[in-house]
């Protein structure tokens, strides 16, 4: 009896982790992706979904934004974690300098991060909440790529 009451005060007092934002293709798109979820979303990279966030191969740059459902704003600064796949292994590691912050408020998107280059077109990058809130609901990061790979040349993004 005492065991089974250790466990339950040991689950209950457990703390709750953010769930991983769901990923998908943006509409339109043949290489851009979107994660949606609660404002702290994140990327458990142990765990981290095998459709998570955007194929590297034949991009050679994306911008992030962040946006708040319809009818809502984003009310605090965001900043995102990123994260590559390496693409033999399939295993997800931190990647710093793709790491986005804004300090901007008010609106439903804003662009997180300056864009980024693409140095080695392989593997994936995907994105987990550090900080940020919205009015309400859910958010969606985008991954949007805005350059072909100096490899490649013959497909849209």
């Amino acid at each position: 009896m005492k065991t089974i009451l250790a466990f339950l005060v040991l689950l209950v007092a457990a703390p709750s982790f953010a769930a991983d934002c769901t990923w998908s293709a943006i509409t339109g798109a043949t290489r851009s992706r979107q994660g949606v979820g609660a404002a702290s979303c994140t990327l458990t990279p142990a765990t981290a979904d095998a459709a998570a966030g955007m194929w590297l191969n034949g991009v050679g740059g994306f911008s992030v934004w962040v946006c708040a459902e319809s009818g809502q704003t984003i009310t605090t600064a965001f900043s995102l974690t990123a994260y590559a796949q390496e693409p033999y292994s399939l295993l997800w590691g931190p990647q710093p300098q793709w790491d986005a912050t804004t300090t901007a408020t008010g609106a439903r998107c804003i662009p997180i991060g300056a864009g980024f280059q693409v140095d080695s077109p392989a593997g994936r990058v995907a994105y987990g909440v550090s900080a940020g809130a919205v009015s309400s609901g859910n958010i969606t990061i985008k991954i949007i790529a805005t350059g072909l790979g100096r490899y490649d040349g013959y497909e849209l993004l």
